[in-house]
C-alpha cells in the first residue's frame, strides 16, 4: 500500500506541496470564522525504523530525521522512498490523502471537528489531483444528565448555548 503512495511521498520531500495548500485553505476558512483545526508543516511525513518514528526536517537540500543524526541528500531520501516506503508515514496532514489514495471513498462522514479539518485539505487533494470525497456531517446526540443540568443552571447557560 506504501508503493501506491510514493508518487505522493515524493512531490512532499521536493515540494512542500502540503505545506503551501493547507496553509492557503486555512487562511481563507480564517477569513469565514473557522478556527484551523491542524497546522501544517514543511513536510508532512515521518521516519520509521525499530520503533522509531520521527519527524522528517529539510534544511538547504539536507535531509534530517528529527532527534536522530540520519540524514540524506535529495537524491538519497528518495531513492530510500522508493526502495522502503514502508519507512516512511504520513502524518495527520497527509493521512487523509493516503486514505484517499489507497481505498478511494464516494463520501466522508463525520462529526463537526473533523469537517473542519478535512476541509483545511480541499485544495491540497486538488494541488495532486485526488478526487475529494463529499463531506456529510454525522447525526449527532448530546445527553445532559441532571447533575450537568444543575451546573448548566447554576452558571446560567441555557441549552440553546450549548
Amino acid at each position: 500500500l506504501k508503493q501506491l503512495f510514493i508518487p505522493y511521498a515524493e512531490r512532499e520531500l521536493k515540494e512542500q506541496v502540503s505545506y503551501a495548500n493547507v496553509n492557503e485553505s486555512i487562511a481563507a476558512l480564517n477569513k469565514l470564522g473557522f478556527k484551523a483545526q491542524v497546522n501544517p508543516r514543511e513536510i508532512n511525513l515521518f521516519y520509521l525504523k525499530d520503533g522509531l518514528r520521527e519527524r522528517i526536517i529539510e534544511s538547504n537540500g539536507n535531509y534530517k530525521v528529527n532527534n536522530t543524526e540520519i540524514s540524506w541528500s535529495q537524491d538519497e531520501i528518495l531513492n530510500h522512498l522508493n526502495e522502503s516506503p514502508e519507512s516512511f508515514s504520513p502524518n495527520v496532514i497527509m493521512r487523509p490523502l493516503y486514505q484517499e489514495v489507497i481505498l478511494p471513498n464516494l463520501c466522508y462522514i463525520g462529526g463537526g471537528g473533523e469537517l473542519a479539518y478535512w476541509l483545511e485539505l480541499k485544495s491540497y487533494f486538488d494541488a495532486v489531483n485526488v478526487t475529494f470525497p463529499m463531506l456529510l456531517l454525522r447525526n449527532s446526540v448530546l445527553l445532559i444528565d441532571q447533575k450537568q443540568r444543575k451546573k448548566m443552571q447554576g452558571l446560567h447557560i441555557s441549552e440553546k448555548e450549548i
